[in-house]
């Protein structure tokens, strides 16, 4: 317990929930780190596509990016409407089931929750191989370092979100900082006819052109690349809870200090490059290549490239917050497991945390930490929760048209954004098929499938466990007074077993201690011992065909089933060595647990629809 506290940090009193809530300043940090990491790559997923038209088609560049941020102040409008809409929270999720159906509900949801994992895989990904590159010597240790960077991450989530981006604000704030200061000066040495084109005459690891024709296709398919810009918008709504009060104002302040800085960031980094006239390289990044041409070699560049991986690591940080809250609000719903919604000693969904944890160290495996593998699979799941949300809110306005005068302004807003969006996810999903799109396009179905299955049985299992509206028979069963069918199981006469004769005693008068002949010798000594101490129960001894204590125990315990069935099924009191040490349980209490096994298959084939009650009775042992 102690270690634990020292891992977790002590409980956090439900009467402390609201000062765990996320002032702005670290919701800011918290939320916004995906979405500001990705200025880091985006103009570079832009001329990397580009590159294949020529080097001329490299001006293109600008022009989409202005028609990316464009896109991003829609989505961005977009979501402070949904979170003015609904103040409670739950983003894309709730606009779409609310306003489309549960199954568009879903479908967005289960779009976020892959994107949400996939963040959190492609960043720590990206953030390891910034590492691997620095230092070529752990490249083969690539995988272990993500699954560290992914455990941490875990961990610092666990121990509350107030205190998880209170360690992680400083190096989100350090990013904009450095990039910004960046912009700054590149904007003055441009202003200032300083700002001369890199001279790429000696370079040797350039990305050369392959059709030299720019098409429509690959404009789109640079907007779409570049369009890695917008990931993380959403988790601001997604987290509205998470806020303190008022949270759907703080939500939609720091949702607007988002945008302003990613726009700003974004704009800035893509005009610096087309004014540098940079072109992509195979062994560097742009950005990096922009800070060399804004900073140097000195330490404001390797400041510059410390904290770009920093934020890249911390970008899955976005995803720990709000991964658990989604799958928190599906899981009321009855769609997911109903431990989403448990929240643990600090107040956190620390079940939400670890499972994300768990599938992205799965990706990580499974790809080998290799980021251009991942990136493919990348995107599709927040376009589709862009365009669902949008659609959704158009429907929102309209039904509202009557209490909102701007209704038709801010449904040609979001039916605009719907339509950039829906085309971004039909680019992405053509241009990046092969290389691995497919497997979201098949997972997203599987995932909406998994949903109804979890769903349908929690119907039939309320409904199975409801109590019938006829209070009269409730009362009639209730009223009976019915002894229980008590066995206990024994293997040999001790004060654990004492203890549990007398519990059973205490349950019902009919008791019935149970023996299974194993070794005849043991058997008669034990016997003679039961009838020496005066038991006033009698001893039932099974015998074992095939040397099983199971089989016959079961076989025993279903025939006193059927005997009086009005009395329900048989009460089982097992006796229990409870242990001082984690490691001695193994050498205890097997044979309850096969015995617990064995008699679930039965559970699932005779005895449906009833009560087996199995009492443990423990015995603390010193030792």
């Amino acid at each position: 317990m102690k270690l634990e506290r020292i891992i977790f940090g002590d409980p956090i009193p439900k009467t402390q929930a609201e000062e765990q809530a996320l002032p702005k300043k670290h919701a800011l940090a918290i939320f916004s780190s995906d979405a500001l990491s990705s200025v880091a790559y985006a103009t570079g997923e832009i001329l990397t596509v580009l590159i294949v038209a020529g080097v001329a088609a490299l001006s293109m560049s600008l022009h989409i990016a202005i028609f990316i941020a464009i896109l991003i102040v829609i989505v961005g409008v977009s979501y402070k409407q949904a979170i003015d809409a609904y103040p409670e929270g739950g983003g894309a999720y709730i606009v779409a089931r609310e306003n489309l159906g549960t199954f568009m509900g879903l479908l967005a949801a289960g779009a976020l929750m892959l994107d949400y994992i996939l963040t959190v895989a492609v960043s720590v990904s990206a953030g390891i191989l910034a590492i691997t590159s620095a230092l070529p010597s752990l490249q083969s240790y690539a995988e272990l370092l993500a699954i560290i960077a992914i455990i941490g991450i875990m961990w610092m989530n666990l121990r509350g979100m107030k205190e998880s981006a209170t360690a992680f604000m400083w190096p989100t704030y350090a990013f904009v900082v450095v990039i910004l200061v960046m912009i700054g000066i590149g904007l003055y040495r441009y202003f200032t006819n300083d700002l001369a084109p890199v001279d790429y005459s000696h370079a040797i690891d350039l990305m050369e052109p392959i059709t030299g024709v720019l098409t429509l296709t690959v404009i789109l398919r640079a907007f779409s690349s570049g369009c890695s810009a917008m990931t993380g918008i959403e988790a601001v709504a997604n987290g509205v809870m998470s806020f303190k009060q008022p949270r759907a104002k703080n939500a939609s302040i720091t949702l607007m200090i988002l945008i302003v800085l990613l726009i700003s960031m974004f704009l800035g980094i893509s005009f610096l490059v087309a004014n540098l006239e940079l072109r992509p390289l195979t062994n560097q990044s742009l950005l990096s290549q922009v800070g060399h041409s804004i900073y140097g070699n000195g330490f404001f560049y390797y400041l510059l490239q410390t904290v770009t991986c920093l934020i890249l690591l911390l970008a899955a940080n976005t995803s720990f917050a709000g991964f658990p809250l989604l799958t928190s609000m599906i899981s009321k719903d009855g769609f997911l497991p109903r431990q989403l919604q448990n929240i643990g000693d600090r107040l956190a969904f620390s079940n939400g945390i670890i499972a994300l944890a768990i599938f992205a160290c799965v990706l990580i495996i499974v790809f080998a930490a290799n980021t251009s593998a991942l990136i493919p699979l990348y995107s599709i799941g927040v376009f589709l929760a862009f365009t669902l949300c949008q659609a959704g809110l158009v429907r929102v306005w309209y039904s509202r048209r009557r209490h909102v005068k701007t209704w038709w302004v801010k449904a040609i807003i979001n039916s605009f954004g719907c339509i950039c969006t829906f085309i971004a996810v039909l680019v992405v999903v053509e241009s990046k098929f092969f290389e691995g799109a497919w497997i979201i396009i098949v997972a997203l179905p599987l995932l909406i499938l998994m949903f109804y299955r979890i769903h349908h049985h929690y119907c039939l299992a309320d409904q199975e466990l409801s109590l019938s509206a006829d209070t009269g028979l409730i009362e009639t069963f209730l009223q009976k007074d019915f002894h229980s069918k008590v066995i206990v199981p024994i293997s040999k006469l001790h004060k654990g077993t004492i203890a549990a004769l007398n519990f059973a005693r205490q349950i019902s008068p009919d008791v019935t201690p149970v023996i299974i002949n194993i070794n005849p010798d043991k058997t008669e000594r034990l016997q003679k011992k039961w009838r020496d101490l005066n038991f006033p129960e009698e001893l039932i001894v099974l015998e074992s065909q095939y040397q099983s204590l199971t089989k016959p125990l079961i076989k025993f315990i279903r025939r006193r089933d059927l005997t009086e069935p009005e009395r329900g099924l048989s009460v089982l009191v097992l006796p229990k060595a409870e242990t001082t040490k984690l490691w001695h349980t193994l050498l205890h209490n097997q044979k309850t647990a096969l015995l617990r096994w064995g008699l679930k298959s039965v559970s699932k084939t005779e005895t449906k629809g009833q009560a087996r009650v199995i009492v443990e009775v423990p015995y603390q042992l010193t030792v």
